[in-house]
């Protein structure tokens, strides 16, 4: 003898409440990823880089794709003189897509605390022609152009 499974409907309304619980928790971690970028800016402007570090790789780790969360990242760990940590934020960060004129001074910056000035020089080239016009005084000073 077969056995007949019957679902009743309070079993989908548990299910619907289950779905909607899910989205409203997934909602939740984006929302408190971008207060962590927050807190991560405002403590950036305290100059306290080492908390600014923590709460911007929180706000990493709840969304991998903040992308301005690698740039911040990378110039307070520039700050904290971790110019191989701030240059992979970097890297990641262009990786997905994204270009300023600051991120390719910076990066600049921490290619040159490595002592390699001809990836420094590059990137300062490119933040010139990105429109920030003061990279034209590095370049004039650190790379002869």
């Amino acid at each position: 003898m077969k056995r007949q499974i019957i679902l009743k409907p309070i079993f989908f309304g548990r299910l619907l409440l289950t779905f909607i619980f899910c989205g409203l928790v997934s909602e939740l971690w984006a929302q408190t990823a971008k207060e962590y970028f927050l807190s991560g800016q405002a403590k950036r402007r305290q100059g306290q880089y080492t908390a600014a570090v923590a709460e911007l790789s929180r706000a990493i780790s709840l969304n991998a794709s903040l992308v301005q969360a690698y740039e911040l990242r990378g110039y307070c760990y520039s700050r904290l003189r971790k110019h191989k940590e701030a240059l992979n934020d970097y890297n990641k960060a262009i990786g997905m897509g994204y270009e300023s004129a600051m991120l390719y001074l910076n990066r600049g910056w921490a290619h040159y605390n490595l002592g390699e000035k001809v990836s420094a020089c590059y990137d300062w080239e490119k933040s010139n022609l990105l429109g920030y016009k003061k990279a034209e005084q590095v370049l004039k000073k650190y790379c002869g152009f």
